[in-house]
């Protein structure tokens, strides 16, 4: 900073102001010990009174105020939400086992063909876990579907079997 710069930062600000530079305290400063109470009531009062009313408007409104959710019971657009996420992940997981048991059946098939009766036999224990896994998604979602039962407006999807 130059020195015509700083001068006129010294001529414009007020006495006492603090800007870049520090102001020393003494005992002809504005700042002085004198002062500081008269500027800390001043600081200190409107948030004393902004409490006060806070406290008090609080007070009043907690017992004309609606009743308080139960933490217990989530709110039943929250339960719905999360109903819809679980069904989509669902939903995408089935899709997945869908895609998987298309391609391990059709391997089976082209493995049976080409006369590899034996290893198309060793598939079966994956379409079997592959099966399992879609019981296993119909049965959640048919859980999840009696749990929000009459809660919400939207159905279960429908997962369709291989």
């Amino acid at each position: 900073m130059s020195s015509r710069s700083s001068s006129l930062d010294r001529l414009l600000m007020p006495d006492g102001h603090r800007g870049p530079y520090r102001v020393r305290v003494t005992e002809e400063s504005p700042l002085s010990t004198a002062r500081r109470p008269r500027r800390l009531v001043r600081g200190v009062a409107p948030v004393i009174v902004v409490v006060a009313l806070l406290a008090g408007s609080v007070a009043l409104a907690g017992p004309a105020g609606a009743q308080a959710p139960d933490p217990a019971r989530p709110a039943s657009s929250a339960i719905c939400a999360r109903a819809q996420r679980q069904w989509a992940r669902l939903v995408s997981a089935n899709a997945k086992t869908k895609t998987a048991f298309a391609r391990a059946q059709s391997l089976q098939n082209r493995l049976i063909r080409a006369g590899r009766v034996r290893l198309a036999q060793r598939l079966d224990a994956r379409l079997t876990y592959l099966r399992s896994l879609h019981t296993a998604d119909v049965a959640r979602v048919s859980a999840i579907a009696a749990r929000i039962q009459g809660r919400c407006l939207g159905g279960p999807p429908d997962l369709v079997g291989f």
